[in-house]
């Protein structure tokens, strides 16, 4: 009976610390995240997901590549928040989060435009290595979509997956 109750309650720790926590529940800040809510950001988009260390770890254990493999592992969380045909407010604010990142130290790497869609990624620093990176996409009355990347994420590998990340 103590084996079965000690494996129940390894199991219940094992999926609670696997859900993702709201970013403002995280015991502290690691460098590169992107508090979303306080860049105002309203929540209730049609998609927000965090995942962390947990989530990341098995995604590691999934992935079909090595390079693939070796990045997820370094990562602490990946959160995205997506709004589906966006109001005239929010496409307000996320155009004006990449004068925000700036004026909190991260650099812009990239600034695409195709037609009406903004392609923006900034990426932070951190003893030489990217601490974190987020790419914005702005595409009024259609989508506004907001990626954030914390962690330990080497510049070389992530030029050996296309994305010249060079803060």
């Amino acid at each position: 009976m103590g084996h079965r109750v000690t494996g129940i309650a390894l199991a219940l720790a094992f999926l609670t610390a696997a859900l993702p926590l709201p970013l403002s529940a995280a015991p502290t800040t690691p460098t590169g995240l992107l508090d979303m809510d306080a860049s105002g950001l309203p929540q209730g988009a049609a998609v927000d997901i965090t995942m962390g260390r947990a989530q990341l770890a098995a995604l590691s254990l999934g992935a079909g590549d090595a390079t693939t493999a070796e990045l997820l592992s370094g990562l602490e969380t990946v959160h995205l928040r997506q709004y589906l045909t966006p109001s005239d407010e929010i496409v307000a604010v996320a155009e004006g989060l990449p004068a925000q990142l700036e004026a909190a130290g991260w650099v812009q790497t990239q600034h695409q435009v195709h037609e009406n869609r903004h392609l923006f990624i900034h990426a932070l620093s951190d003893a030489g290595s990217c601490a974190g990176f987020v790419v914005l996409v702005i595409d009024p009355g259609v989508l506004v979509a907001i990626a954030n990347v914390v962690g330990d994420v080497p510049p070389a590998q992530l030029a050996q997956l296309g994305l010249p990340l060079t803060p």
